[in-house]
């Protein structure tokens, strides 16, 4: 079977496969291994606290500040390219890029501070967001992401004046953190499972000195792809099943079998070693390899 090797959509290990595993058709939005491109919206904040650059400048960064980490964050993944996009160009189709987009929210944000035996200091932020599409422009989905945050100071810190809190002190506090732990949810929101964008390969051979104690395969994924050695990638197979819904009479269920670890990297494929499966339905070959586009790579899926 031709390689071919793919980011993908996974609405299921058959859908994330860019070849159809046993002849399951494939269903999903994809684009090249190369790498994709991601569009973030500038973030708006619903919520009547903002965030000034200093009390002779009231204007709200707290936007700006969030989009700048986000985008910021996504680039750790060497096969993602991040740019920023207008939402309304964009949905109008008018100016549309890239493979997909997102649109944040800030719509809660409470900066708790309570004195006492020193301060005690609470973020709490939800997020709300919407991914788009690249191509046709639809709504994929949209969810909610909390963010928290807290920290205890045996120092007594004087509650701002002001209605909004100021840049240099709140970049420090821990209701900044609180919204890079949301933003890091949100993109592992995206990326993360088996609902997320992943570099998907195949088993394609056994090593020379595989054995029963030891399995050992060649992977269709390499250096190329961003692998690293030590990675661990979750190997995953796909189960048909016919149901009664005549909406929905076929319905792919993925399935974890067991988990690999890199020993050696070619540019486009790898030696991998088992370190996981269970012995009553071992790992086989053409079973799919799964790579987060982000590390560390746990093996998760």
């Amino acid at each position: 079977m031709k390689k071919s090797l793919y980011i993908a959509w996974a609405l299921g290990w058959a859908v994330i496969s860019l070849v159809a595993p046993l002849g399951t058709p494939a269903a999903a939005h994809t684009t090249p291994r190369s790498g994709m491109t991601v569009v973030v919206f500038p973030v708006r904040n619903a919520t009547d606290q903002g965030v000034w650059e200093s009390k002779y400048y009231p204007g709200d960064i707290l936007p700006d500040k969030l989009g700048k980490f986000f985008r910021q964050i996504l680039k750790d993944a060497p096969l993602v390219e991040v740019r920023e996009g207008d939402r309304e160009p964009w949905l109008s189709g008018q100016r549309r890029e890239g493979d997909l987009a997102v649109d944040l929210e800030i719509y809660r944000f409470e900066p708790r501070r309570r004195e006492g035996l020193g301060t005690a200091e609470r973020g709490i932020v939800s997020l709300r967001m919407v991914v788009y599409d690249g191509t046709t422009g639809q709504e994929r989905y949209r969810t909610v992401i909390d963010g928290k945050s807290s920290r205890w100071t045996p120092e007594f810190r004087q509650k701002p004046d002001d209605p909004a809190l100021i840049w240099a002190s709140f970049e420090k506090s821990p209701f900044w953190i609180a919204f890079q732990n949301a933003a890091r949810r949100a993109r592992d929101d995206i990326f993360r499972g088996y609902t997320g964008y992943a570099v998907v390969g195949r088993l394609v051979s056994p090593m020379a000195d595989s054995t029963r104690e030891r399995p050992r395969y060649i992977v269709s994924l390499g250096k190329f792809d961003s692998l690293k050695v030590g990675d661990l990638l979750a190997v995953g197979r796909s189960d048909t099943y016919i149901t009664v819904d005549p909406e929905n009479p076929v319905v792919v269920m993925p399935r974890l079998v067991g988990k690999v670890r890199v020993d050696f990297l070619k540019p486009r494929e790898a030696a991998v070693t088992v370190v996981e499966e269970d012995e009553n339905d071992p790992i086989q070959l053409r079973d799919l390899v799964i790579m987060p586009l982000f590390s560390p790579r746990k093996g998760e899926w």
